[in-house]
């Protein structure tokens, strides 16, 4: 990771670019015909940011990648879920900087 680059919490200041950001992965989703989102939940992303449980990997002043942490996960996991693990959700890369393996800096 370069010095410009930088693993953060995202903020309320970012709203309006993570907004962007997910309305441009669904763009991309729909244009190369993979199974697209049908949308995000604005909600979800807010509480996410009041949390602390929302980040963003910038390269200079840009947003380059969003994700979310949770700590559990019953929904998907159900009865085998048992605390002890970090869940990534909301994964977003910003079309400018895909292929410069932003998601190999996350799992590091």
């Amino acid at each position: 990771m370069s010095k410009r680059t930088k693993v953060i919490n995202t903020t309320q200041d970012d709203l309006d670019t993570i907004y962007g950001l997910f309305e441009s992965a669904i763009a991309y989703q729909r244009k190369n015909t993979y199974p697209v989102w049908k949308g995000y939940d604005k909600n979800a992303l807010i509480k996410d940011i009041e949390e602390g449980n929302q980040y963003k990997i910038t390269m200079g002043k840009d947003i380059a990648m969003l994700f979310s942490v949770c700590y559990s996960d019953p929904l998907i996991w159900g009865e085998r879920e048992n605390g002890n693990a970090l869940y990534l959700h909301r994964i977003v890369v910003n079309p400018a900087y895909k292929g410069n393996k932003l998601f190999a800096m996350v799992l590091a």
